[in-house]
């Protein structure tokens, strides 16, 4: 209107924010030992990626060490309660706030033992993005295979999987080599290559 300001405001505007956040979950089993650079490049493909739309973004692994999950006792096996009796370890890469310039020496710390909690790092991403402001959830699995535990670990895994659209966030599963090929029937949203060249394009 040609006046000028006679004192300072401040003022909070609608719909600046970035209206969507994502989880990136990489498998860390002991086989994924064969496509670790693989994993790395993709990861750090999308993370750039989300990044540069200011799209607040975590990456984490997930792995149950050399000794997994033992022989569950009978007691298990009739309540049919529980899917994995010991603990998980999960890598944190990245979280939400840090930038990933600062953080890229870390995935060259990607470690590969055990088996595939799958199901406990989906809970896990699951509960971060509950508690973010964002409109779109993002969850972007990168594996070479499928969820192991107690009972039925693909039942658990669909289970989260319903969650999650119920929640409306969007699980997409990214599989490498050929030991991932049936992530197209546990996985409504997949991508799978038998090698990394073909994955990036078939990512986007």
């Amino acid at each position: 209107l040609g006046r000028e300001p006679h004192r300072p405001f401040e003022d909070v505007l609608p719909g600046i924010a970035p209206s969507t956040a994502s989880v990136i979950l990489i498998d860390e089993s002991a086989s994924m030992h064969h496509h670790i650079q693989a994993a790395q490049k993709t990861v750090l493909a999308l993370t750039d990626c989300f990044e540069s739309l200011l799209c607040p973004t975590m990456v984490v692994g997930f792995r149950d060490g050399e000794d997994p999950d033992p022989m569950p006792t009978d007691r298990i096996i009739e309540q049919g309660r529980y899917h994995r009796v010991k603990g998980v370890n999960f890598d944190l890469f990245k979280t939400f706030e840090e930038p990933l310039h600062q953080i890229l020496g870390r995935f060259a710390g990607i470690q590969t033992e055990g088996s595939t909690p799958m199901a406990d790092g989906i809970h896990l991403a699951l509960n971060w993005l509950r508690e973010r402001r964002e409109q779109q959830h993002l969850i972007f699995l990168l594996t070479d295979g499928m969820p192991t535990g107690l009972g039925d670990p693909k039942a658990v895994v669909r289970g989260l999987i319903a969650r999650a659209q119920k929640e409306g966030c969007t699980l997409i599963a990214i599989g490498i080599g050929e030991g991932a090929k049936p992530v197209a029937h546990l996985f409504p949203d997949h991508v799978w290559a038998p090698d990394f060249e073909s994955l990036p394009k078939l990512t986007i």
